[in-house]
Order: C-alpha cells, then sequence, then structure tokens
C-alpha cells in the first residue's frame, strides 16, 4: 500500500516536472525568437545611423554648393550695381534702348544660369532635408521597436528565470 502511494507521488511530480521542463523549453524558443527580433531591431538602427550620417555629410556638402552659387550670384549683382562691370551694364542699357547688341543676351544668359544654378541647389538641399527627416523618422521607429523587443526579450528571461526557480523549487520538495 505504502509504496503504491510512493509510486503515485513519483509519477505525479515526474508528470509536473514534464510540465514544466515542456514550459521552459516553450520559453526558451520564444525567447531565442525575441533575441533575433531585438538583434534585427539593433541591426536596423545601425545601418539607420548610417544613412543618417551620409545624408547630414550630403547636406553641408550641398548647404556649401548653395552658398557658392549665390556669392557667385550676389557678386555678379553688385559688381553690375556697382558699376565694376560697365560693359554688360552699358550692354544691358543698350538692350532695353533697343541697340540689338548680343553682350546683353550674354549678360542675361549668364544671370539666368547662376538663378538656374541657385534654384538647383536649393531644390537639392530641399529634397536631401527631406530625406534625413525621413531616416530620421525611421531611425526613431527603428529604436522603439529595439526598445520593445529588449523589453520583450527582458519579460521572457524572467518568465524563463521564474519557471527555472519553480522547477528547482519542486526538485528540493521530492
Amino acid at each position: 500500500g505504502r509504496i503504491s502511494v510512493l509510486e503515485g507521488r513519483v509519477k505525479d511530480q515526474e508528470v509536473a516536472l514534464r510540465g514544466r521542463i515542456e514550459e521552459i523549453i516553450a520559453v526558451g524558443e520564444e525567447l531565442e525568437l525575441a533575441q533575433a527580433r531585438a538583434d534585427g531591431a539593433r541591426a536596423r538602427v545601425g545601418d539607420l545611423g548610417q544613412q543618417t550620417k551620409q545624408l547630414e555629410k550630403q547636406i553641408a556638402e550641398q548647404n556649401a554648393s548653395l552658398r557658392e552659387a549665390q556669392e557667385r550670384y550676389e557678386d555678379r549683382v553688385r559688381a553690375a550695381y556697382k558699376g565694376e562691370n560697365l560693359e554688360g551694364l552699358t550692354a544691358l542699357l543698350d538692350g532695353w534702348f533697343g541697340s540689338g547688341d548680343l553682350g546683353v543676351t550674354r549678360i542675361l544668359l549668364g544671370t539666368r544660369q547662376s538663378l538656374a544654378e541657385y534654384e538647383e541647389y536649393g531644390q537639392a538641399l530641399r529634397n536631401t532635408r527631406r530625406q534625413i527627416s525621413q531616416r530620421r523618422s525611421d531611425y526613431r521607429a527603428a529604436l522603439a521597436e529595439q526598445r520593445a523587443a529588449s523589453a520583450d526579450l527582458h519579460r521572457r528571461e524572467q518568465t524563463l528565470s521564474e519557471a527555472i526557480d519553480r522547477l528547482g523549487a519542486s526538485k528540493v520538495q521530492t
């Protein structure tokens, strides 16, 4: 009688132990998946950080090009205004008054080209800024995803630790 009672307890404990082992295995698998997601999020954050640095470098280069184009344009305007480029100013005035001088066309085309360059640099700068803004948004989203994956991983590690502690406690009881 007593042996069969003890055998019954052993079988019950064995079933409970197998259940806990299966629970630990399941939690371990979930933990591995969470770790993989956290690693993926970390890699994405790194990639987006690199892309952001590259775009910031591009924007600095485009800012410099824009400033140069603007300075060239302003220099031309100042020279014409101050009379330093009298030939161009004379040709411009002659053209306005109908002399038909080709010099006026050359000046106007040069100015138009400078304005086009200025506008082109400005558009490129706006596009790059928009890209950086999007990359920052993507970076923040990836960072939030990484934090969520890390928190999930921590919760799963805690669950696994608790399951292991319960398993140890049940061994001590037997």
